[in-house]
């Protein structure tokens, strides 16, 4: 019996250090791709807001010129699939860090303004049928 229990034990040991299980999201550090997705963007935003525009203009030019980037990368499916409140996180530290003074925001404030961006509903516009040259 005890021959069993340590087997077991040294299995289950030994699956979780080759299979780990994330227990606190908050405490691991985003894939590659996302840190530098999250660089690139503050430091775009960063700029904008130092050229003097205003930081919701900064981030929704940044966030639709970072867009038109990522349509063909390698990487979509991820970032599309990472949760958004673990993006929303890294975006907003990075942020924070590169320019929280100017922006005059705390970093709990800016985390809650993106998640709540993030999260708005795009409900409101409905697709509309293709029309070319205004036929049909």
């Amino acid at each position: 019996m005890k021959l069993i229990h340590s087997l077991l034990i040294s299995i289950l040991l030994l699956s979780l250090s080759l299979f780990p299980i994330p227990l606190f999201a908050k405490d691991l550090n985003p894939p590659l791709f996302i840190d530098e997705l999250s660089t690139t963007f503050s430091d775009k935003f960063c700029l904008a807001i130092s050229n003097g525009i205003q930081p919701k203009d900064a981030g929704e030019s940044t966030a639709k010129e970072m867009i038109r980037g990522l349509i063909f990368s390698p990487n979509l499916k991820e970032i599309i699939a990472f949760p958004k409140e673990n993006l929303v996180s890294s975006l907003s530290t990075k942020i924070f860090d590169t320019c929280g003074e100017e922006i005059n925001i705390s970093e709990n404030d800016l985390y809650d303004y993106l998640l709540k961006f993030a999260n708005r509903d795009r409900q409101e516009s409905s697709p509309k049928p293709f029309k070319p040259f205004d036929l049909g």
